[in-house]
């Protein structure tokens, strides 16, 4: 009964939280009209390829995941319903469901442990590598443009946070539940070597998706893009508060009070509540057109095999 009711709640919070960024579009509609008109058509098209890119970068990082955890590699189709699932599980009570709903999937032939392995290693890898790159945008924004270079650190760092977590478990091992042991043994024994290529790949993801976020408050907001690199690691760190603010189904009304926090050196109250609810619709639109994209995929796979 209780688990029924926090779910309903979740959802509720979800789905209010979105109707909120859909209001604030509304009540702020000069500033986000400003926004909109700025990007354009031109812009809008330039943000998709990005942001196709980053989608396609995120299959790819799925499957080397996978490839690392896993005897049996899997196929693109198949990576791409498992990001769907992954990204359209937080529409119903929040980011969890996603992740479970993609283990059952994929679960199918394959170790259960290592599939959550490779599930928590994608999700530590996004997290680490998406405050790793806001850091180095918000570093070159106020110090000058060297200092991006750091962003090049998110791929080791990515590995050296696996390892540190692969030995706290490893401490803790012997004080779980027995039924976790083979979840955690699985995590600790496996090699991270064959996880380098999934990392960088990872980062490449981010920086794909942090690129499309510069380009769109560059175009929207008509600013330098040192400015426009500024208000991106805004908007980049806000969705790593929001990713670890498990409460909130989707980081939802978290990322944009966060946003609204930090975006404040670069543009005023109004705008940056216009641009987060703007940026949490664009971000609902790649979520259902991947979930869109994944359905086609499977029919037409459907499709060759039964002319095959």
């Amino acid at each position: 009964m209780k688990k029924g009711l926090l779910r309903g709640l979740l959802i509720v919070l979800f789905w209010v939280g979105l109707g909120l960024c859909v209001y604030a579009v509304a009540k702020y509609w000069h500033e986000a009209r400003q926004l909109l008109v700025g990007i354009g058509w031109s812009g809008g098209v330039v943000a998709a390829v990005l942001l196709a890119g980053a989608w396609w970068l995120a299959v790819e990082s799925w499957r080397m995941s996978v490839l690392a955890y896993s005897d049996r590699a899997i196929g693109r189709g198949e990576a791409a319903r498992h990001l769907a699932l992954l990204l359209l599980g937080k529409y119903i009570p929040g980011g969890i469901w996603g992740f479970a709903a993609r283990l059952a999937d994929s679960s199918s032939g394959r170790a259960v442990p290592g599939m959550v392995a490779a599930g928590l290693f994608e999700q530590w890898g996004g997290l680490a590598s998406i405050c790793v790159l806001s850091a180095a945008l918000w570093s070159a924004a106020k110090f000058g443009w060297p200092v991006l270079i750091c962003s090049l650190a998110a791929p080791p760092l990515i590995l050296l946070g696996w390892r540190c977590g692969r030995f706290i478990l490893a401490a803790a091992a012997e004080k779980v539940p027995y039924r976790w042991k083979s979840l955690i043994q699985d995590v600790v024994d496996k090699p991270t070597s064959k996880l380098r290529r999934a990392s960088v790949c990872i980062a490449l993801q981010q920086a794909v998706q942090m690129l499309a976020i510069v380009w769109l408050a560059s175009a929207a907001n008509d600013l330098p893009i040192s400015a426009a690199a500024g208000l991106a690691a805004c908007y980049g760190l806000a969705i790593a508060v929001g990713l670890v603010a498990v409460f909130a189904p989707g980081g939802m009304l978290v990322r944009e009070a966060t946003f609204v926090a930090l975006s404040s050196p670069w543009v005023g109250y109004a705008d940056a509540i216009a641009f987060s609810a703007v940026m949490r619709l664009v971000f609902t639109c790649f979520d259902l057109l991947a979930g869109g994209l994944a359905a086609a995929l499977g029919l037409a796979s459907k499709a060759l095999s039964s002319k095959g």
